[in-house]
């Protein structure tokens, strides 16, 4: 099966959400989808979510989304995908980026979550609280 994102669906809910975010308390979301297997439903709001914004379910996969970023963690494949996506013309919100996941559980980890979280709030202090999915 070939899988591609729909450039122009993507980055219009990614517009609709950069409207949301300053009315909300949260200064980011943070959005983190853990392994999927079969039917469980306990990443039943971020599975949805994922569907919606990307028509994927992106398994082991990080988004960090504030006014002025939209950063993913993910692995090689799924990185490939967002980066072949076509920034339209007349979107005016944060270039989207992708820090690759490397595999297996070592010294690396570290580093890439802080590259997440400085490119997700570039560089500066986070000024008020993270948002994320509850109940899951």
């Amino acid at each position: 099966m070939s899988v591609s994102i729909k450039s122009q669906s993507f980055y219009d809910k990614l517009r609709r959400l950069l409207r949301i975010l300053p009315s909300t308390d949260f200064c980011a979301l943070v959005i983190a989808l853990g392994v999927v297997k079969g039917d469980e439903s306990y990443q039943q709001k971020t599975s949805q979510f994922h569907l919606w914004l990307l028509s994927y379910e992106f398994s082991e996969t990080i988004m960090v989304l504030s006014e002025k970023t939209c950063v993913f963690l993910t692995s090689k494949r799924k990185k490939v995908l967002l980066e072949g996506m076509v920034r339209p013309d007349d979107f005016d919100g944060p270039q989207v980026k992708v820090i690759l996941r490397e595999g297996g559980k070592d010294e690396r980890s570290e580093e890439m979550f802080d590259e997440l979280i400085k490119l997700a709030f570039a560089g500066k202090k986070v000024r008020g609280p993270v948002g994320t999915f509850t109940g899951e």
